[in-house]
């Protein structure tokens, strides 16, 4: 089977439900893997009593809801909402206006 992109761009024995559930997964396990590694660091850095900086990102719809403790924790997150704001544009373009057809 043969799934044709914008008639140029082939792919060999993948239709489209299972490349989206390829990328699906590797981001799933993208995702456990930073939890891990971030769980990991935190375990190895050295504590230092009365310093503690957290925050966090909830999107709602297209709206992040930022928040944080430290100012710079805040600037992280904004910069990595608009990353993945920008991610979640790309491909929904891509796969939203790119008709696969497969022969």
């Amino acid at each position: 089977m043969k799934v044709y992109i914008n008639e140029t761009f082939c792919l060999e024995c993948m239709d489209a439900s299972s490349i989206l559930t390829s990328s699906g997964f590797i981001l799933i396990i993208t995702g456990i893997a930073l939890i891990f590694i971030a769980f990991i660091k935190l375990l190895l850095r050295p504590e230092k009593p009365g310093e503690a900086h957290s925050g966090g990102a909830v999107f709602i719809g297209p709206f992040p809801i930022i928040f944080g403790t430290d100012r710079k924790i805040i600037e992280t997150l904004l910069i990595a909402c608009i990353i993945i704001y920008l991610v979640v544009i790309v491909c929904m373009l891509a796969f939203g206006f790119l008709k696969f057809k497969v022969v």
